[in-house]
C-alpha cells in the first residue's frame, strides 16, 4: 500500500507498526480507522493489515439493547 502511493517505508518493521496510525492518515486516509496493521516484512517491504472488527459488533450507541 505504502510502495503503491509513492512512500517509502522505514528499514525497522517495529517502527511502522508502532507508527502505523500516524502513516496511514497520510497514505490511505479512507483507511483510517478502519484497518491496524498487523505484521511488517522488512526484507519485502509487505505490511500486512486487518480490517477493524465492525463499530456494532463493538457495542456502539445505536445498537439494540435486549
Amino acid at each position: 500500500m505504502m510502495t503503491e502511493r509513492g512512500m517509502v517505508a522505514p528499514a525497522a518493521g517495529g517502527s511502522v507498526l508502532a507508527q502505523f496510525d500516524g502513516i496511514l492518515p497520510a497514505a490511505a486516509p479512507e483507511l483510517a480507522g478502519h484497518v491496524q496493521a498487523v505484521a511488517f516484512d522488512a526484507d519485502t517491504g509487505r505490511l500486512d493489515v486487518v480490517p477493524d472488527p465492525p463499530r456494532t459488533a463493538r457495542g456502539c450507541a445505536g445498537a439494540r439493547r435486549s
